[in-house]
């Protein structure tokens, strides 16, 4: 144990905002580990140890869960956005008897700020939907069972025959209505 303490305090203490900010960015654990330099049972021993380690590792995980669920919703509603162009400031400039464009200065100037709409995306309203109103809106498509009909056994012309006559049926069943 003594060996993981120094290890905890060396590899690991020290960098607890950096685990955050791996764990933000999507890192696995293992990954992180290899980074750190400890091995995965051992940092899963400092998890269970130092509550330190727990909260941000959930810290981070859930900083990225909130940007990706928020993102989510804005492509399932569409949003709104300015689009902003910058231009560097040329001038013309006769040299030599040649038109020269040269920058006035190294800045970029706003030449045009545009606002733009993207759509909802219907792929992101589904999943949203599915995820998060299960009942009305899962994917599983129900199969339904059923006995054996008396059609099932029947040549194609004698089926033929049985539908002209139930269309006959319902064409008189309309009449006197």
């Amino acid at each position: 144990m003594a060996g993981n303490r120094s290890k905890w305090e060396s590899n690991v203490a020290g960098r607890l905002d950096l685990i955050t900010a791996w764990a933000r960015d999507g890192l696995i654990e293992a990954e992180m580990c290899k980074r750190l330099g400890v091995g995965v049972s051992t940092f899963n021993v400092y998890k269970n140890e130092h509550s330190e380690l727990r909260e941000a590792l959930k810290n981070g995980k859930e900083i990225s869960d909130y940007h990706v669920e928020d993102s989510l919703y804005k492509r399932a509603i569409g949003f709104t956005y300015e689009e902003t162009t910058r231009e560097p400031v040329l001038v013309e400039k006769q040299v030599n008897g040649e038109k020269i464009k040269t920058m006035l200065s190294p800045k970029l100037v706003v030449t045009k700020v545009v606002t733009k709409h993207v759509i909802p995306d219907t792929a992101a309203c589904v999943f949203w939907l599915c995820n998060r109103k299960k009942k009305e809106w899962r994917n599983v498509s129900q199969v339904e069972y059923r006995e054996v009909s008396e059609y099932e056994d029947m040549s194609p012309d004698a089926l033929q025959a049985e539908v002209e006559k139930l269309s006959k049926e319902i064409a008189r069943a309309d009449n006197l209505k």
